[in-house]
């Protein structure tokens, strides 16, 4: 293996590691939260009957507005900068005053642009609606490329760190000595690229936290880049990379190039450290410095032996007395690098102490596992280094094997400390995303009740949690439970473990309208039909919906009901006709009985079956019987909204919720016009009815006493 092959292909390995680390960005992007929206006011997904008075965002950690911070997409597609946005003292509630001309029926997007305390990005959206559900705005996908620039921009300027510092590492080692001298030149054009690099990743931070390059000139940007400590750290990185590349440019001596060159990557580091986690901690300053010695070392350890192997081939052609100065640069770099390895160490315990809280965490947590991982290719990487310096001592050739080895892995260290760069660090507090109980629904699979609970139920990684019971009650501990999501990307299994009385599992689910079947199985049994449910993700609160609902039902002067009612056996029918304000009249009808009928008027209960004579007795409740006596809200409790359906051509709303009184759940179709109730299922432990409304103020619903000697 020649070493041409070696300066070729260690750059295409580091383009290929790269590009494999912004796959992973692509596909872990929700990880990269360093703060999170903790609640907002509105509630996200929340229905209103006016206009808020004001809207309040809180984060888990101080954060500063960026840009117009928070704007918000009107129904009608219309984004309007919102005039004054107040800060609290600790800095971690965004509250402003809602323009009460904003009183457009619909859907609501607020979205906000904020930095965290770490100079990460921040931005998000919460959505409300007012009056009626409508579709949302679509989002913009740009903001899904954010992190991808910031982590591309993060490793390109550590990359332009790693070249000034193998720069001046090697320029003054190699003092002295005539042939490394002859080739100074060479250091500082590798030097000049890596404060280009410097700039351009300095640029593409601004642009990816503060705005695409378009509006980097908008005012608000301008001033929130001058005024916010993250952009005026990442401006002076441009000032002083560009200050380090003109002077290079004036060709002062080799000497003055290399002095300035370690003070402009003194400062390039302490700027980088002063930008991260460390600048977040419980003691800065004492982190900061830290982090600039950790970052030093290691730009120092990893551009030593990169520049160093790029200095390979012309000392390697060269003479004798080259090869000789090759094995004096070696032997002076050796010392460097136990010092460096050293720095590292403690700066490394220093910052594992601050940014894991447990030692399990090493393996329980995205950061910790990246830690890990970093600390074994660090080890590798050690290894190579003294297996390679050994190999050259003893025979005086290159091992070109362990050379290509540690370029590699060089690479790839620069990619994990951009990863743990990006990454919330594990002892960081991380709240729980959602601010309502899990999404629960209740539906039968033949005999078996199958309550299942889906949490957070929003985009990204979901607990799947369910109980089946019997109609007796008796928990099912002994079945194989599978659950199938189902959408427009297709289906996905997810075959549920027991865990006592509980069947457990994990999916990850994307915004979408999800069907969901749960097939159950026991030995020695016939399988039953699925249980069905449909899910949307996320999931909005609708108990405005219930309260509406109850107001129209109670507003009729007469309907008619149909139920269906089954515990796995044989089904009931009933049809149901009222009047108000104190009338019903219904029929029951069970395969293989007489049907009944049934007659209430006020305090006095008419009742027959099969046809046969009318008997009276008096209404069993202490209050005469009332017609309509809706209150779904009243008791309601985790109401959601699921969806918009359909029934016989007329929208509904589709809501869940759960009634603790009678420990029932119901799925409920209310009218997206007139609020009336056109169908709903009752989910209770041997208890599964389907019911439906329809000849809502049908006036030739009339209901009169029977003749008793009929």
């Amino acid at each position: 293996m020649t070493d041409r092959r070696l300066t070729t292909q260690l750059p295409r390995f580091g383009i290929a590691l790269l590009l494999v680390f912004i796959g992973f960005l692509t596909l872990a992007q929700h990880a990269f939260a360093h703060a999170v929206l903790l609640s907002a006011d509105p509630a996200p997904n929340s229905l209103l009957d006016r206009p808020p008075r004001e809207v309040t965002l809180t984060f888990s950690e101080p954060i500063t507005l960026i840009g117009s911070g928070v704007t918000i997409v009107t129904p009608d597609g219309r984004t309007i900068r919102t005039p004054a946005v107040e800060t609290s003292a600790e800095g971690t509630v965004l509250r402003f005053p809602w323009d009460q001309n904003l009183s457009q029926e619909g859907t609501y997007l607020v979205r906000y642009r904020v930095l965290g305390r770490d100079g990460h990005l921040i931005a998000g959206h919460s959505v409300f609606s007012i009056g009626r559900v409508t579709e949302p705005s679509p989002v913009s996908a740009s903001g899904s490329a954010q992190p991808i620039l910031e982590a591309l921009a993060r490793w390109l300027h550590l990359l332009g760190l790693v070249l000034v510092a193998g720069s001046v590492t090697i320029g003054l080692l190699g003092r002295g000595m005539h042939e490394i001298e002859s080739i100074a030149r060479r250091l500082i054009r590798i030097a000049h690229r890596g404060l280009l690099l410097i700039m351009l990743a300095s640029f593409l931070l601004l642009a990816a936290l503060f705005a695409p390059p378009p509006n980097m000139a908008d005012p608000l940007v301008l001033r929130s880049i001058v005024t916010t400590p993250t952009g005026q750290l990442w401006s002076v990185s441009i000032v002083v990379a560009l200050a380090g590349y003109l002077f290079l440019l004036a060709r002062f001596t080799v000497s003055s190039a290399l002095g300035s060159l370690l003070l402009l990557g003194l400062a390039l580091a302490v700027l980088r450290a002063a930008a991260g986690h460390a600048a977040t901690s419980t003691y800065p300053l004492v982190s900061v410095a830290l982090a600039t010695i950790h970052l030093a070392s290691a730009a120092v350890l990893a551009g030593g032996t990169l520049v160093g192997l790029s200095l390979a081939r012309p000392l390697l052609r060269a003479s004798d007395r080259s090869r000789a100065a090759a094995e004096q640069l070696l032997r002076r770099f050796a010392p460097v690098a136990l010092v460096c390895v050293e720095l590292l160490t403690i700066s490394g315990a220093y910052a594992l102490w601050t940014n894991v809280a447990d030692p399990s965490q090493l393996l329980t947590t995205t950061y910790g596992r990246m830690v890990s991982l970093k600390l074994v290719v660090a080890g590798i990487f050690g290894l190579t280094a003294t297996g390679a310096t050994l190999h050259w001592f003893r025979r005086r050739a290159v091992p070109w094997s362990l050379v290509r080895l540690q370029g590699a892995e060089i690479f790839l260290i620069l990619v994990l400390a951009t990863g743990l760069v990006m990454l919330p660090p594990a002892r960081r507090f991380e709240p729980s995303r959602p601010s309502q109980p899990p999404l629960t629904l209740a539906a039968n699979a033949g005999p078996y009740l199958v309550t299942l609970s889906i949490e957070p139920a929003r985009p990204g990684p979901n607990e799947l949690s369910l109980i089946l019971s019997a109609p007796n009650g008796e928990s099912i501990r002994d079945a194989v439970v599978v659950a199938q999501f189902s959408a427009a990307d297709g289906p996905r299994v997810v075959e549920l473990q027991r865990s006592a009385a509980t069947y457990t599992g994990t999916i990850v689910l994307q915004q979408d309208i999800w069907e969901v079947l749960v097939h159950v199985k026991r030995a020695s049994e016939p399988p039953p039909p699925p249980a069905r449910f449909r899910v949307p993700i996320p999931v909005p609160d609708a108990r405005i919906l219930l309260e509406r609902a109850d107001a129209a039902m109670n507003g009729l002067r007469a309907v008619e009901e149909r139920t269906t009612l089954t515990s796995g056996g044989p089904v009931v029918e009933t049809v149901i006709q009222y009047q108000a304000p104190d009338r019903a009249a219904y029929t029951v009808t069970t395969a293989g009985r007489l049907p009944t009928e049934t007659i209430i008027i006020d305090d006095r209960r008419y009742d027959r079956a099969g046809g046969g004579p009318w008997t009276a007795t008096p209404w069993p409740g202490s209050e005469p019987f009332q017609w309509p006596n809706f209150r779904y809200a009243r008791t309601a409790e985790e109401a959601r909204l699921l969806g918009i359906e359909s029934i016989d051509g007329t929208p509904c709303y589709v809501l869940s919720f759960f009634d603790p009184t009678s420990e029932t759940r119901y799925q409920m179709w209310i009218g997206m016009s007139d609020f009336l109730v056109r169908r709903y299922e009752m989910m209770a432990i041997g208890h599964y009815m389907v019911g439906s409304f329809t000849r809502f103020d049908d006036p030739t619903i009339e209901i009169d006493p029977p003749r008793l000697d009929d």
